[in-house]
């Protein structure tokens, strides 16, 4: 059994809701980066953290689980790699808890959809449940058009939309392996940063100049020393 099987699920909840919590926090620091500058590096270094984990919990089979995990993987990746997108960009220009709180939203949007899609009955607390979030949705978006914050909040409603139909797949096809879909997530949104930043070139290009000029200066500087 793979190790990631082994960790209880509320563990992995709370591990997810606690790393999350620091995003926004992070992303308004990168005062100087643009946002696709920061999606780019953002999912470089998670795609490489991924490539990492995948090879630690499945070891020879990481190539033959992500064969296996077939179109229902890229599909939720495509999904997940536009909440990348929109979280990013939300956190630009709307309010950290207006972000939180939209993102939390995402149970409703999974009773709707489990309702439309898997004929999953909902109810009257749900439902009540539903028509209170939407209330306090409405209330938010009304004090954004004021704030100037409206298209931050429409872009972060993207997120919930897009991961309760993550979790409609992975409901619909439980036995499909989707924790690959995580490495396309990655990949499909540093793609993404590449090609919309007119800059991300540049950095790379200066990075490898860079490291010539500090080989160049090594040589010389060990030249010198066999020369004494």
């Amino acid at each position: 059994m793979y190790s990631i099987y082994r960790i209880p699920g509320y563990i992995l909840c709370l591990a997810g809701g606690f790393f999350l919590s620091w995003g926004g926090l992070l992303i308004r620091k990168f005062e100087g980066a643009d946002i696709w500058q920061m999606l780019f590096w953002r999912a470089f270094f998670f795609s490489l953290t991924l490539i990492f984990f995948l090879f630690l919990n499945y070891k020879k089979e990481t190539l033959s689980v992500i064969k296996r995990s077939g179109l229902y993987a890229f599909l939720a990746g495509i999904l997940m790699s536009t909440s990348f997108v929109a979280y990013i960009i939300a956190m630009t220009e709307t309010t950290v808890a207006n972000v939180v709180f939209i993102i939390s939203t995402q149970t409703i949007f999974l009773a709707l959809f489990g309702y439309l899609f898997l004929k999953e009955k909902i109810s009257s607390k749900t439902f009540l449940s539903i028509i209170l979030a939407v209330i306090g949705i409405v209330i938010m978006v009304g004090d954004s058009l004021s704030t100037g914050s409206l298209y931050g909040d429409l872009i972060a409603l993207l997120i919930p939309i897009n991961f309760a139909a993550l979790i409609l797949i992975i409901r619909k096809y439980p036995k499909v392996d989707l924790v690959p879909s995580l490495l396309y997530a990655g990949l499909l949104s540093c793609s993404y940063g590449y090609f919309m930043s007119k800059t991300i070139v540049f950095q790379l290009v200066q990075i490898a100049q860079n490291s010539q000029i500090r080989n160049r200066a090594l040589n010389v500087v060990a030249v010198d020393i066999t020369e004494i």
